[in-house]
């Protein structure tokens, strides 16, 4: 089960290992609050994460692909 508190402590942890300054996308945004507020967002449309991993997975992979998109660049 994902409660609040592992939502605050995984966001605490994925903060502190970010390194979005070293991609293109520097000084533009910070990858892993952007991605942080896309995977909230879908959750409060729907999407159902059930527990920690699967909740650390979901930014992991959203910042995969802001990093990856062209448009950042």
């Amino acid at each position: 089960m994902l409660t609040n508190a592992d939502i605050r402590r995984i966001n605490k942890k994925m903060r502190e290992a970010d390194e979005s300054h070293l991609w293109p996308i520097e000084n533009k945004f910070n990858a892993t609050d952007r991605a942080i507020r896309r995977v909230s967002k879908q959750m409060k449309n729907g999407l159902v994460i059930d527990d920690p991993s699967s909740y650390e997975a979901a930014i992991d992979a959203e910042i995969s692909n802001i990093v990856n998109d062209e448009r950042n660049w």
